[in-house]
């Protein structure tokens, strides 16, 4: 998760009381590497320990555990919140090329900005901002 935060710092959240950016949280006993909260949208980042063949037994693995914790996100905020938001799947992957699996965008780091930057969910910001204080209360003792 380190290795990836100076490409998301660089543009695509800005640093703002709006945007939160959790490395290594651990919701529940979901493992996500990196979770974004900003008003252009809630982001779940995979950061695959090897590299993950597009039709690959082990890219399907991953993918469902990433879908796993977009969907038990999207719950947290139903339940919390009343909204549906699906959270965005994203793995960042270096050695490849950008493209889609089964809904999911596999993307290199250097791309993970440019890519973020391209949603704007409009998601209010003070919503964004107690889910944030939620999950650091709760997750982050």
């Amino acid at each position: 998760a380190q290795s990836l935060m100076p490409f998301l710092l660089n543009g695509a959240c800005p640093l703002d009381e709006y945007c939160h950016i959790f490395p290594g949280i651990t919701l529940e006993f979901f493992k996500i590497d990196i979770l974004i909260l900003s008003p252009r949208g809630i982001f779940v980042i995979c950061l695959p320990d090897r590299h993950l063949e597009k039709e690959s037994r082990q890219m399907a693995s991953e993918m469902k555990k990433l879908w796993q914790r977009c969907h038990m996100i999207r719950m947290m905020l139903e339940k919390g919140y009343s909204r549906n938001i699906m959270p965005i799947p994203l793995v960042a992957q270096s050695g490849s090329r950008a493209f889609d699996y089964n809904g999911v965008t596999v993307v290199p780091p250097e791309q993970v900005s440019e890519y973020i930057s391209q949603y704007d969910s409009e998601l209010e910001g003070d919503m964004v901002k107690s889910f944030a204080a939620f999950l650091a209360q709760r997750y982050l003792r």
